[in-house]
């Protein structure tokens, strides 16, 4: 949308000016032509985007703004513009109401930008730190066909589904990491002790621990900021998972489940399929799978199904195509992909409970086995002291 500045007489001959927001010039003088006035100049404002919100370092650590925000944010922003609420006053109902502060400082300035005479959809995509790709699509898919209330409770409904998905996922996962954790601080524990038996002080052993426990979280964090900030780096240790002999399988159904659920709620908001699938592969969370699904989109340009594009990239299981070749014979295709995501959801949480519940046991034996050699390395080094010399 564009904002013109206009003067004009109105039907009594008085002088009017303002400023109109419209798509193009001509249609901002059909609509001053309908209220009865007469133009006699009109200018194109020149626009600037609004400043984009840059948070702080403590902010991008702890914004806190995950899908069950957004799914809360949508569902409201349905409800509100199904009541007849204009965007622009519901997205300043949000604000207020939001108890994130960088999700509010993020909607008073996505809300200043619509007010403007901005899209919805350009404004967040400004901000792709807090919206992902997927949900911009679907608003400006929206935007063009009137059903935005519509669009903002399908949202809502993929973000529920998602953020219940990373909610399994923590939960059946957190017994094994906080057994990895207890190992690894033993291990340093165990370290600090032979510097003690070495003839140190119970000083150095603490520096040397503490030491060990910095150098370790450094090592991690530089790991992840690798994996975040090279896309190569990114792809290999997505390949890596895939080939893992347990943890490969539960990867794999995890993949098809956000493949199948982005791509039923890109379809539904009338969205391409070739600009669905594009979408849907960034959002399946796996690059070595994305970069394979991305070719879809090149070979649906040139007229071919779905499901065979699917089946040309080899990483798609046969039951996902058989199923999509039903809802291309039936002609539901949306109901399909749904039915898809809701089986291999079901499928993933099933293999992360079994994976997690295999894991825990070997975890504590390796834990048992670590205390056993700490025991065993402490007593013979105490035994060995109490032998007379020579």
């Amino acid at each position: 949308m564009n904002r013109f500045l206009y003067t004009a007489k109105d039907r009594s001959g008085q002088d009017v000016s303002g400023i109109l927001v419209a798509q193009s010039e001509e249609l901002a003088v059909a609509q001053l032509q309908d209220a009865g006035h007469f133009v006699t100049t009109i200018t194109q404002q020149a626009q600037t985007p609004p400043r984009v919100v840059k948070p702080s370092a403590l902010e991008r650590a702890f914004r806190g703004v995950n899908s069950g925000d957004l799914a809360i944010m949508f569902r409201e922003l349905a409800t509100m513009i199904g009541a007849g609420m204009t965007l622009v006053r519901a997205l300043d109902v949000l604000e207020q109401n939001t108890s994130k502060p960088y999700l509010r400082q993020v909607l008073r300035d996505v809300q200043r930008g619509v007010e403007q005479g901005h899209p919805l959809s350009q404004q967040m995509r400004r901000h792709g730190d807090v919206f992902p790709e997927i949900a911009s699509a679907t608003v400006e898919a929206a935007e063009r066909s009137g059903r935005l209330d519509e669009m903002f409770k399908m949202l809502a409904r993929y973000m529920e589904y998602e953020h219940a998905l990373r909610q399994t996922i923590r939960r059946e996962t957190f017994y094994p990491k906080i057994v990895a954790v207890v190992i690894v601080l033993v291990l340093l524990i165990l370290v600090g002790l032979s510097v003690w038996r070495a003839g140190g002080s119970w000083l150095l052993a603490t520096i040397t621990l503490l030491a060990e426990v910095v150098a370790v979280i450094a090592l991690l964090w530089l790991v992840v900021w690798i994996l975040r900030s090279s896309p190569y780096a990114r792809q290999v240790w997505d390949t890596v998972k895939l080939a893992l002999p347990v943890v490969g399988k539960t990867v794999g159904r995890l993949v098809m489940s956000r493949f199948t659920r982005a791509l039923a709620a890109m379809y539904e908001a009338g969205l391409s399929l070739p600009e669905g699938v594009r979408l849907s592969a960034r959002a399946c969370g796996n690059h070595h799978i994305a970069n394979s699904l991305q070719a879809c989109t090149f070979r649906m340009q040139h007229g071919m199904k779905l499901s065979e594009a699917l089946a040309a990239t080899g990483v798609v299981p046969n039951t996902v195509l058989q199923m999509v070749v039903t809802g291309e014979e039936s002609g539901q295709l949306g109901t399909t992909l749904s039915k898809v995501a809701d089986y291999y959801e079901d499928e993933a949480k099933t293999a992360i409970h079994a994976m997690c519940v295999s894991i825990l046991p070997i975890a504590v034996v390796i834990l048992g086995v670590v205390v056993l050699i700490i025991a065993i390395t402490f007593y013979a080094g105490y035994f060995t002291s109490m032998l007379p010399v020579g």
